[in-house]
């Protein structure tokens, strides 16, 4: 979701501000959801066995869909970055940025139908 804003930040000189406020972006998040999901695991330890719906006991942090969608925004980030100007010099500037929100976008569809599921499977 924080990468979905980058191209907002689209001058060369942003980019280290960028990367800072994605970095402190995924490291609260992570800080806070494993110490979100490792209270409940705790409290479900002292309960009885019964199956809950929020659980990370046995699962992966990431599947497949999940780790090819990253490899692709590192991707996109290379382009960007990297490729793009090589190849294309000044013309279409703004090709880099149109594709990390189109990305995005299908990223977060994919959230918000990933959520749906899980929530309708748990109802």
């Amino acid at each position: 979701s924080c990468y979905s804003l980058f191209p907002l930040l689209y001058e060369a000189r942003e980019y280290p501000v960028k990367v800072l406020l994605l970095l402190t972006h995924a490291a609260i998040l992570w800080s806070g959801f494993s110490q979100h999901f490792s209270m409940i695991s705790a409290s479900e330890d002292g309960k009885d066995k019964k199956r809950s719906s929020v659980s990370l006991q046995g699962t992966k942090l990431f599947g497949w869909p999940t780790k090819i969608y990253l490899s692709g925004l590192l991707a996109i980030e290379i382009w960007g970055q990297f490729l793009h100007p090589y190849i294309f010099g000044d013309k279409m500037p703004f090709l880099p940025l149109l594709l990390v929100s189109i990305y995005c976008a299908f990223g977060m569809l994919y959230s918000w139908f990933f959520q749906l599921n899980r929530i309708i499977r748990c109802s």
